[in-house]
């Protein structure tokens, strides 16, 4: 749903790679579903999913029309990734996708007066490592207790 409503947004705002990317994106979570529930291979399917997912957004945050607010969507890359993932694999996907996202930020919005200033990188890093952080945790206290994914 998030997909087509921001799909139609970017078609409004002439982001037509942004577009592209969510209806993408959504058609395949779509001709996932059934797979998912008969799938033996769930991490396998997680992971093209995630690394898919996160690619997109990746693309859609370097695009000229996005707004700093889009760096938003980027805190779910630790949640889900562990969810998703577990510890291991989950924290390699979401370190790759931090750093690249901080790299776009970073690109995009330096020269910014109000996003490019010190206190500004330093939250969004922040606040990333942070959701990194406890989610790593959470998944490290799951798995020692035995409850699986």
């Amino acid at each position: 749903m998030f997909g087509a409503s921001f799909a139609v947004l970017n078609y409004l705002n002439a982001n037509y790679t942004a577009m592209a990317g969510e209806i993408a994106m959504g058609l395949f979570a779509l001709c996932l579903v059934p797979v998912i529930r008969r799938t033996a291979h769930l991490v396998r399917w997680s992971f093209v999913y995630l690394v898919l997912f996160n690619t997109t957004m990746m693309l859609i945050l370097s695009t000229p029309q996005s707004a700093p607010s889009v760096f938003a969507w980027v805190l779910l890359i630790p949640i889900l990734s562990h969810m998703l993932l577990g510890r291991a694999l989950g924290g390699g996907v979401t370190a790759v996708f931090l750093a690249t996202a901080f790299a776009i930020y970073y690109t995009r919005f330096s020269d910014s007066a109000v996003t490019g200033n010190p206190r500004a990188l330093l939250n969004v890093a922040g606040v990333a490592l942070c959701i990194f952080g406890f989610s790593f945790v959470y998944e490290t206290s799951r798995s020692r207790a035995g409850v699986e994914a």
